[in-house]
């Protein structure tokens, strides 16, 4: 359950210059300036799961670039974005269990959600970049090896609606035959809160062979909830083969339910595959 890798090598410097990325499970957007945590790590790509996103004008406006955001996930990233899409994950309902609320169950149904994302990362990574965000439901009855692989069946199904920039420069729903969902269908990063400890078998269902960004680049605690006395790594990072975490860290942030994660990807110094 508790990981330290404390004495592990720096990672050797590649090449390319990496593609940071920032991805905090803040539950909530706040005040103004709530974003600003998140924002100090000069990121390419920052996705806050902020539950109804009330207040996201300012980590848009601040961060430049692309932004969107549906079902409590927002994006803001200096790569364009292409296309996006969201989705349910589609996990049968358990007892609802959850420490949180009074009486321990929550209420109402609670199937997980999912963003795809596909972004120009040509400028850092000389390639288009796929992107699964994922985040699982928290209910601590579920059997995660079942609640896994249905989630990572919905994942791999591609998103249920598909967004594209038309000529005025908004979001619109896509027809499969403007973007396909078959475009989304091979991730090179999977990232987001999974509800499950890092290591855990289960969560191979959904990250197949991709490697995890701590166990190549992390070094120290990486426990990620609960934000003030963090004891599981729930938030973690899946990089595909042909890229390489070139860094991994938790931030303590001055609110949220969790410590973000901040990581930077670059492609791995043997892969000779196109995309």
């Amino acid at each position: 359950l508790i990981e330290w890798h404390a004495l592990r090598p720096v990672p050797s410097n590649l090449a390319a210059p990496a593609f940071r990325v920032v991805y905090w499970n803040r539950s909530t957007s706040g005040e103004v300036g709530w974003e600003y945590p998140a924002l100090a790590h000069e990121p390419d790509l920052v996705v806050v799961r902020a539950g109804t996103c009330t207040k996201p004008e300012g980590l848009a406006r601040r961060m430049g670039g692309s932004f969107c955001w549906d079902l409590g996930f927002q994006v803001a990233t200096r790569a364009p974005i292409r296309a996006w899409g969201v989705g349910a994950l589609r996990v049968e309902q358990g007892l609802g269990l959850d420490p949180r609320e009074p009486d321990l169950v929550r209420k109402g149904r609670d199937p997980g959600r999912a963003m795809w994302l596909l972004l120009d990362a040509h400028a850092k990574l000389g390639r288009d970049l796929v992107v699964w965000l994922v985040d699982m439901p928290s209910d601590l009855s579920l059997w995660r090896d079942r609640a896994m692989a249905q989630a990572a069946q919905a994942l791999r199904a591609g998103p249920e609606r598909v967004y594209v920039s038309d000529e005025l420069g908004r979001w619109v729903e896509a027809p499969e035959w403007k973007i396909p969902r078959s475009a989304f269908s091979r991730p090179d990063l999977i990232v987001g809160d999974f509800n499950t400890p890092h290591g855990s078998h289960s969560i191979r269902h959904a990250v197949g062979d991709f490697a995890s960004a701590f166990d190549q680049a992390g070094r120290g605690y990486g426990a990620t909830f609960p934000a003030r006395w963090p004891l599981w790594m729930l938030d973690q990072a899946y990089v595909a083969p042909e890229l390489h975490a070139t860094h991994f860290e938790v931030s303590a942030a001055l609110d949220g339910t969790h410590r973000m994660i901040e990581f930077g990807v670059a492609p791995a110094p043997t892969s000779t595959k196109t995309h």
